[in-house]
C-alpha cells in the first residue's frame, strides 16, 4: 500500500467532472496505445493445433504449441496474435488475484515472418490481464492461405495442490478465439512421475462435456478434440503424487481493484486517511498493553520461589537467547502464548505429541488419507488433550479410528480442545488480559469498528449527492488495513511476568529449532530425538525442516533410522509429508462448506477431481488469440 503524502493539498470541487474526461479521453486512445486488436475475420480457422505441457519438478510448466493458421481473407493480414492470462480473479477470495508469469518466450515459422512483439491489455478494472504475443511483421502481409507457427515458452505459478495430490488443471487454448474455428486440438501433459489420473473438457464455458478423446499413456495425459467453435475452449487436468513438484501452489497477489482503491484514495481522500488512520493508530497506541518482565532476570528464567523479581514493560528490542529444550507445558499451550491463538496446526501437533506418548497410533499418506487410533487415553499430560480425545472417540474404546480429511470431523474437538486450553492458561496466571477478553485487545477492537462505522456512514451519506463523491469511501481500504494490524497486535493481549518468561522459553526453543544444523543438535545417545521434538516442530512450522536435519543425523551415523513405533505402515523419513499430515488436519475441522452455485473462473481451491469436478474455464490460464 502506497503511504499517503502529507501536506497533500485538497481535491478540488471540478474533480469528478476532470476524472470523467481523463477517463473518456483514454477511452478514444486506448486502442492506440494497446495497439492494434485482432482482426474479426470470421472465415479464421486453425486446421491443427498442438499443445505439449511439461511440468517440471520446480514448479514450472514447459509449452510448445504447434499451430497451422488458416487466414479467412489473407488480404492485409501480417500474421497472428496470441493472447496468455497473465492474471484473473481469485473467486474464493476477492482480496486476491491469481498471477501467471510468462518467460523465455520464442516464435518460429517455416513459411511466414516469425519475429513477435509483446504487450499487456487488461479488463475487470485491472483483475484481468493478458499478455499479447503478436507475430509478424509490420511491413510485410502474408500471401499464403496458411502458415505454420510454433510457441514456446514457460509459465510459473501454474499449478495447485490439493490435501492429497498435486494439479496442472489448466485451460489450454482459451475461450478468446471468438472469430476462430479450432480443428483437431490435441493436448499432452507430461509431469514428475507419471500422472495419476486425467481429466479433460470441451465446448462453452463452465460446459464439463468430455472431450472427444483421454487417455494416458506411460504416464503422458493424451487430450484431444476434433472441432472448437469461436467462442469455445479445453480444459485439461493431469493429477500428480504429493511431493514431487515444489512450488505447488498458485501465486496470489493483492486484488487489483483493492490497489485501484488505495491509490485513489491517496489522491482524493489523503487528509481523510492521514486523521482516520492516525485516530485508529493512537487509540491503539493508547489502549495497548506491552507486556510484563522481570527486568532484573534474563529473558525465560524466573526469580527463585518465594522471591518477588522487580516489574517492568518488556522492552520491545530485547534478544531472547535460543533454547535447546522446549519448556515443561504443552504445545498446545506454547502456540496460545506465542500469538493468542490456537490454528489446527496446534490440533496437529498434540495429536502427534499424543502419539508419540503412546496415546495414539497414525497410520496413512497424502494419498490413502491419514487415521488416527486411540491405544491408551491414560497416556495425557493435561485436560485439553483429555477434552481432544473424548471428543474425537466419545464412549469407543481402544481400537477406535478416526478418519482425517473430512470436513467437519474434527470441528467441534478442535473448539473444545481450544475452549480449555484458554481456561488452563487463565488458571496458571499466563495473562494479565487474556487474548481477545474484555481489557485486553477487545476493547480497543470495537474502538475501532465504531471508527470504521462511523466513516462508512459517513461515507454513504455523502455519496447521496452524487456518483463522483463515492470517491470518498477509497480511503477505507486502508483505514481496514490499519485497524486490522491493531487489532492483530493486540489480540495476543498483555503477558504477565510468568507468562512472559514461559514465552520467552518458548521463543528460545523455536528459534533453535528454525536455526540449529545437525552438528548442533543435542541428545542423549538411544534418544528418539526425531519424535520427542517433532509436534513442535509442527506447531512452529518446521516439520520438513526437522525431518530433513533428522535425516542429515542418520546420514552421520549420529541418529538410528528407526521406524517410529506410533506410526503405522512404511515411513521413509526424507519423503514423508507432514505438511500433508497438517493439512489433513486443518480439513478435518474445516467446518463443512455450504452448497454455492458453480461460477467460471479460476480458484486456488478448484479441481478437476473433487468437490463438483471440472470444468471448460474452470482452470487457470486461458486467453484466446486471431490475426491481425
Amino acid at each position: 500500500m502506497t503511504a499517503p503524502r502529507t501536506g497533500l493539498p485538497a481535491a478540488p470541487r471540478r474533480l469528478p467532472a476532470v476524472l470523467a474526461t481523463v477517463v473518456a479521453v483514454l477511452v478514444v486512445v486506448a486502442p492506440f496505445l494497446l495497439g492494434t486488436p485482432a482482426r474479426a475475420a470470421s472465415g479464421d480457422s486453425i486446421d491443427s493445433y498442438a499443445l505439449d505441457y511439461v511440468v517440471n519438478d520446480n514448479g514450472t510448466v514447459s509449452v510448445t504449441e504447434r499451430l497451422v493458421y488458416r487466414f479467412g481473407d489473407s488480404s492485409g493480414r501480417h500474421g497472428i496474435q496470441r493472447q496468455l492470462v497473465t492474471r484473473e480473479p481469485e473467486q474464493n477470495d476477492s482480496a486476491h488475484d491469481i498471477a501467471y508469469t510468462y518467460s523465455d518466450i520464442r516464435v518460429t515459422s517455416p513459411d511466414a515472418p516469425a519475429q513477435f512483439s509483446t504487450s499487456t491489455v487488461t479488463g475487470d478494472a485491472g483483475r484481468r490481464e493478458d499478455l499479447v504475443i503478436r507475430v509478424g511483421d509490420p511491413n510485410r502481409t502474408v500471401t499464403s492461405a496458411t502458415a505454420t507457427y510454433q510457441l514456446t515458452y514457460t509459465i510459473t505459478g501454474g499449478m495447485r495442490s490439493r490435501q492429497n495430490y498435486d494439479e496442472f488443471y489448466w485451460d489450454a487454448v482459451g475461450t478468446g478465439w471468438t472469430n476462430t474455428v479450432l480443428r483437431d486440438v490435441t493436448v499432452s501433459i507430461t509431469v514428475p512421475g507419471g500422472a495419476t489420473d486425467k481429466a479433460c473438457y470441451a465446448g462453452d464455458v463452465q460446459d464439463n462435456t468430455p472431450c472427444d478423446s483421454l487417455r494416458v499413456d506411460a504416464g503422458v495425459v493424451h487430450a484431444g478434440q476434433d472441432i472448437l467453435a469461436p467462442g469455445q475452449g479445453m480444459t485439461v487436468s493431469a493429477q500428480i503424487r504429493s511431493g514431487l513438484v515444489s512450488d505447488n501452489k498458485p501465486h496470489l497477489v493483492p486484488s487489483a481493484t483493492l490497489e485501484q482503491q488505495r491509490t485513489a484514495a491517496v489522491v482524493v481522500g489523503g487528509t481523510v486517511l492521514v486523521a482516520a488512520a492516525s485516530a485508529l493508530v493512537g487509540a491503539g497506541v493508547v489502549r495497548s498493553r506491552r507486556d510484563l518482565r522481570f527486568v532484573d532476570l534474563p529473558p525465560g528464567v524466573l526469580p527463585p520461589p518465594g522471591v518477588e523479581g522487580r516489574v517492568g514493560a518488556s522492552p520491545r528490542d530485547l534478544t531472547v537467547p535460543v533454547a535447546f529444550v522446549p519448556p515443561a507445558i504443552t504445545v498446545a499451550e506454547a502456540g496460545y502464548l506465542l500469538d493468542g491463538r490456537l490454528e489446527t496446526r496446534e490440533t496437529a501437533a498434540t495429536l502427534i505429541d499424543l502419539a508419540v506418548r503412546g496415546a495414539l497410533t497414525v497410520s496413512g499418506d497424502d494419498r490413502l488419507g491419514y487415521r488416527v487410533t486411540l491405544v491408551d487415553p491414560r497416556r495425557v499430560d493435561a485436560p485439553h488433550e483429555t477434552v481432544l480425545l473424548q471428543s474425537l472417540f466419545g464412549v469407543q474404546g481402544r481400537g477406535a479410528t478416526v478418519d482425517l480429511g473430512a470436513p467437519g470431523g474434527m470441528t467441534a474437538a478442535h473448539d473444545r480442545m481450544v475452549a480449555d486450553v484458554r481456561r488452563e492458561v487463565d488458571g496458571r496466571g499466563w495473562f494479565a488480559h487474556l487474548p481477545g477478553v474484555r481489557g485486553g485487545g477487545a476493547h480497543v477492537s470495537g474502538f475501532g469498528r465504531g471508527w470504521l462505522i462511523l466513516a462508512v456512514a459517513g461515507a454513504f451519506v455523502a455519496s447521496a449527492g452524487g456518483a463522483g463523491r463515492l470517491l470518498f469511501l477509497l480511503p477505507l481500504a486502508p483505514v481496514v488495513v490499519v485497524a486490522m494490524v491493531v487489532r492483530s497486535r493486540l489480540r495476543r493481549g498483555q503477558r504477565t511476568p510468568v507468562g512472559r518468561a514461559v514465552t520467552d522459553q518458548v521463543e528460545g526453543f523455536r528459534e533453535y529449532l528454525a536455526t540449529a544444523e545437525a552438528d548442533q543438535i543435542r541428545f542423549e545417545e538411544g534418544e528418539d530425538i526425531f519424535s520427542r521434538y517433532l509436534p513442535w516442530a509442527i506447531s512452529f512450522d518446521l516439520a520438513d525442516r526437522w525431518a530433513r536435519i533428522c535425516q542429515d543425523l542418520v546420514a552421520a551415523g549420529r541418529l538410528p533410522e528407526v521406524h517410529p513405533t506410533w506410526y503405522v505402515g512404511q515411513f521413509y523419513l526424507p519423503n514423508f509429508s507432514w505438511i500433508g499430515f497438517s493439512d489433513a488436519v486443518a480439513s478435518t475441522v474445516a467446518p463443512l462448506p455450504p452448497v454455492t452455485s458453480g461460477g467460471t473462473g479460476f480458484g486456488s481451491g478448484g479441481s478437476a477431481f473433487g468437490g463438483g469436478g471440472g470444468f471448460v474455464g474452470g482452470g487457470g490460464g486461458g486467453g484466446g488469440g486471431g490475426s491481425w
